[in-house]
């Protein structure tokens, strides 16, 4: 995963750096048509990809976090589940 978001950002800071120049020039009909057709088209793969990065990093985050308690924890089946003693 983390292999597709480094040329997906670089595509992205290509674009940025065409708004940087469209703004410099304060040309607002291809800053409109710019935002329209291209902004969002290098963007959102951007933030898609790093969306599905985090909550990978979040799963592996609970499971972990499962492992070191007792009782299993929040990523652990058993969480939750207690053992009732013969009294």
């Amino acid at each position: 995963m983390v292999e597709h978001i480094s040329p997906t950002m670089k595509k992205a800071d290509a674009e940025m750096e065409r708004l940087r120049d469209i703004l410099s020039r304060e040309d607002a009909q291809q800053l409109e048509a710019f935002i329209s057709h291209e902004l969002y088209a290098a963007i959102d793969p951007v933030t898609t990809l790093l969306d599905e990065l985090g909550e990978v990093q979040l799963e592996v985050a609970q499971q972990e976090f499962g492992r070191e308690q007792p009782n299993g924890g929040p990523g652990d089946p058993r969480h939750g589940v207690h053992e009732r003693r013969a009294g």
